[in-house]
């Protein structure tokens, strides 16, 4: 939907488009800016460093590792283990939102991309987003102008859904009827001109 001067929050992540963020700011929304999750997928090679700082493909790392196994120390396992765990995360993560998209661009060409929006929410989630995102968040109000759209997290793909199942499952993400959805959880998309009017914390 399109709003005019709309009063909306955004939670910004360090070290993501840093030097727009301040008071008095305009920022421009459009199909070139990205948004967090489209620039980690973009960015993720999925390999992890070895002993010698070489950078290794995860599947080979790791069965060179299981080769050594009965070589490796306690410490050793548990420190492949986090690395393991951080990766499939993302792998996850990256192919959840592609997948997301992907059903967007087929089915609802009409909404605003997640991978080119700027992620707000309203006065009622405040205190649910902040649970959820970083404490190293910093929060913004603003005002915007343009394209808006209002989902809800509860609606997100599971990332443990196989590719058929997500998009399927993302029909709901994007059709976003939110009768029986909790208010304090809506996440907003949006694309269009937004002012910085205030920096809340």
């Amino acid at each position: 939907m399109y709003v005019k001067d709309k009063e909306m929050y955004h939670f910004h992540t360090p070290n993501e488009y840093d030097d727009l963020w301040y008071v008095g700011n305009e920022i421009i929304v459009d199909d070139s800016f990205n948004s967090m999750f489209y620039e980690i997928g973009m960015s993720q090679t999925f390999t992890i460093k070895g002993n010698d700082d070489t950078l290794y493909q995860v599947d080979y790392y790791l069965n060179e590792f299981l080769k050594e196994i009965d070589n490796k120390s306690k410490e050793d396992i548990i420190e492949l283990l986090k690395k393991a765990t951080n990766i499939t995360h993302d792998i996850a993560l990256r192919d959840r939102e592609l997948l997301m998209e992907e059903c967007r661009r087929l089915y609802y060409p009409d909404k605003v991309s997640r991978n080119h929006a700027m992620y707000l929410c309203d006065e009622e989630s405040l205190d649910f987003w902040q649970s959820q995102l970083s404490k190293d968040t910093s929060l913004f109000k603003l005002s915007i102008t343009g394209e808006l759209f209002q989902s809800h997290n509860d609606l997100v793909p599971n990332r443990a859904f196989s590719g058929e199942l997500m998009i399927e499952e993302a029909k709901k993400y994007w059709e976003a009827n939110l009768e029986n959805c909790d208010e304090c959880k809506s996440e907003y998309l949006f694309q269009g001109h937004a002012k910085i009017l205030e920096k809340i914390k």
